[in-house]
């Protein structure tokens, strides 16, 4: 968990989460290892802190699951002191698991081109014990930094690339002996599935 890793090094943390229950078990594990910090019921759209209140606002693979992003992000805009920093990772549309795996391997290939959508495609790559369907979405570089443009100094960057991502059905693993680690790591700045924005106030 992020939040207990910037409480060890002395932040001090705010958290929220749309589920009461994701909130409890925060809650406990701040207690179990005698951490400081505070942590609410609230939805990223409409943040109940006032003006300028944080140094730094961070979320980890949360917005891309948000209706309206833009009011998220605007609520970010605000809720942050001047200089302060956004820290945000959201799935890159430009990557080899969208691409070549949802897009090329799945509904071309395997022929669920018309069977499914893309948005429920998406929806299935997060696993959630109740069976429900979160909304999952995807942006470009030149996306994201359109969406972060209200922050100065914007830096997008790309990572998460692995050889198990790089599926070709029949010599699949003959693929993965051949592709060096090296050029795996070099794939991943450009082609990988994470975004990491960074800006500031």
């Amino acid at each position: 968990m992020d939040s207990a890793s910037f409480a060890k090094a002395g932040a001090i943390v705010t958290g929220i989460d749309l589920t009461p229950r994701s909130i409890e078990l925060a809650t406990k594990q701040f207690e179990i290892y005698g951490l400081k910090g505070e942590f609410f019921v609230a939805d990223a759209e409409n943040l109940p802190f006032p003006e300028e209140s944080f140094d730094i606002v961070y979320s980890f693979g949360v917005l891309h699951h948000t209706p309206n992003i833009r009011k998220a992000i605007d609520e970010i805009y605000r809720v942050l002191k001047p200089g302060g920093q956004v820290l945000i990772m959201l799935y890159n549309k430009d990557s080899v698991f969208f691409l070549w795996d949802i897009v090329f391997l799945e509904r071309i290939i395997h022929g669920n081109l018309l069977r499914e959508s893309i948005e429920d495609r998406l929806s299935r790559i997060e696993y959630t014990t109740s069976g429900a369907k979160p909304l999952v979405r995807v942006y470009t570089r030149k996306e994201a930094r359109k969406l972060f443009c209200k922050f100065r100094n914007v830096n997008v960057k790309v990572f998460q690339l692995k050889k198990d991502d790089i599926s070709i059905p029949f010599i699949e693993k003959l693929v993965k002996q051949a592709i060096s680690d090296k050029l795996v790591y070099s794939l991943s700045r450009h082609l990988g599935w994470n975004l990491f924005i960074r800006g500031t106030k």
